[in-house]
C-alpha cells in the first residue's frame, strides 16, 4: 500500500490531477457559499508546557478555540492524551517538529537519535534553525520523523485531524515539503496551506494546484507574516483587525496560547504575548464580535471529512 501510495504522489508532482474540483474554494467544497467567511481558530504548540496545555485545554472548553496541534517530541503531551480521552471530538493535529529553538529546554527526535542522524545539533538535540535542518539532514530523515511523530500520537490515542509544521521547517523547503505532502497523502490527513496569492510571494507558484491535483485539502487562505504588535496589550485589537478584514473562504489563524508564569518565563521571550493569545480567545467580547460579523467556525475535522469523502 504504501508503495501504491508513493507511486501517487510522484504522479501528481509530474502532473497527474484527481477529481477534485480545483475551481472550487475548500469553503465551497465544505458546502459553504462563495460568499461566507470561514474561520479556523488554532492553536499550535499544545504539549510544549504545561502552561501551553492549561491555555489551549480552556480555550477549547470555555473560548473560541476550534483546533489545536500537538509537539510529540516535547514534555507534556501524555497530560493531552489523558485530557483526549473524556475529549474524543477533540481537532487536534500533528505539529510537526523538526526544530528545537529555544536554548534552555530542547528535545530530540522520536525516531531517535540513531534514525535521524542528520537531524540532530551538535548537543545531540534537534537543531533550532530551519535552516539548519535543511542544510544538515536528508528530506528522507525528515520523512521517518514525520512518520514516527504521527504514529506516536496515535499510538496515545490522539487520532490527529490534519498535519501542519512548527516554524513551517516542511512548508518553506520545495524538497522538504514533497514530504510534507507524501504524509498528507499516506495519512489521508489535511494540511495547514496557503493561499494561491502567498505561494506566489514564496516563490512557490503553482502549490496549491499540486495540493489539489493530490487529493489534500487545507484552508483557503492563511495568516501569516503580518508584523505582530511589539506591546502584548495591542494583541486583542490586532486580532479583532483581522476578524474584520477576513476573506471569503476558509482562512486559518493561528496563535500559541500559554498561560503567563515561571515556566513560560523560562522557556520563552514571547511568554506575554502568549498569554493575550489565550486571554482573546476566552474573552467573550472575542465570541460577540464573530458573530456580529457572521463569521463561521470549523476546525480541521470537518476539512478531513469532506477530503475523505471526496475520494470515495
Amino acid at each position: 500500500m504504501r508503495a501504491i501510495l508513493a507511486a501517487i504522489i510522484m504522479a501528481v508532482l509530474c502532473g497527474a490531477t484527481f477529481a477534485i474540483d480545483a475551481d472550487k474554494s475548500t469553503a465551497e467544497l465544505l458546502g459553504f457559499e462563495p460568499t461566507d467567511r470561514v474561520l479556523i481558530v488554532h492553536a499550535d504548540d499544545l504539549g510544549m508546557s504545561h502552561a501551553t496545555n492549561v491555555a489551549v485545554l480552556d480555550a477549547f472548553e470555555n473560548g473560541i478555540l476550534t483546533s489545536a496541534s500537538i509537539m510529540m517530541p516535547t514534555a507534556w503531551v501524555k497530560e493531552v492524551a489523558l485530557w483526549v480521552k473524556d475529549h474524543p471530538d477533540a481537532d487536534i493535529g500533528v505539529h510537526l517538529t523538526h526544530t528545537s529553538e529555544w536554548s534552555r529546554y530542547r528535545w530530540a527526535p522520536i525516531a531517535g537519535r540513531a534514525a535521524v542522524p542528520g537531524l540532530l545539533a551538535p548537543d545531540g538535540y534537534i537543531w533550532g534553525e530551519c535552516e539548519e535542518v535543511w542544510a544538515n539532514a536528508t528530506p528522507e530523515e525528515a520523512e521517518i520523523e514525520g512518520r514516527a511523530q504521527i504514529d506516536y500520537a496515535i499510538k496515545l490515542g490522539i487520532n490527529p485531524t490534519h498535519i501542519d509544521s512548527h516554524m513551517g521547517t516542511m512548508q518553506l523547503n520545495e524538497d522538504f515539503w514533497k514530504v510534507y505532502m507524501k504524509l498528507a497523502v499516506d495519512y489521508n490527513l489535511p494540511q495547514r496551506q496557503a493561499s494561491a496569492e502567498l505561494y506566489n510571494l514564496m516563490g512557490a507558484t503553482g502549490r496549491k494546484e499540486k495540493e489539489r491535483a493530490a487529493g489534500v485539502l487545507g484552508p483557503d487562505h492563511l495568516i501569516h507574516g503580518l508584523p505582530m504588535p511589539k506591546d502584548a496589550g495591542d494583541m486583542a485589537d490586532f486580532y479583532n483587525g483581522i476578524l474584520r478584514r477576513l476573506k471569503p473562504g476558509i482562512t486559518e489563524l493561528y496563535l500559541h496560547p500559554a498561560i503567563d508564569g515561571v515556566e513560560m518565563q523560562a522557556i520563552s521571550g514571547t511568554h506575554a504575548r502568549r498569554d493575550a493569545d489565550y486571554r482573546w480567545l476566552i474573552d467573550p467580547n472575542t465570541r460577540k464580535l464573530i458573530e456580529q460579523l457572521d463569521i463561521k467556525l470549523i476546525g480541521y475535522r470537518e476539512i478531513m471529512d469532506a477530503m475523505r469523502a471526496l475520494k470515495q
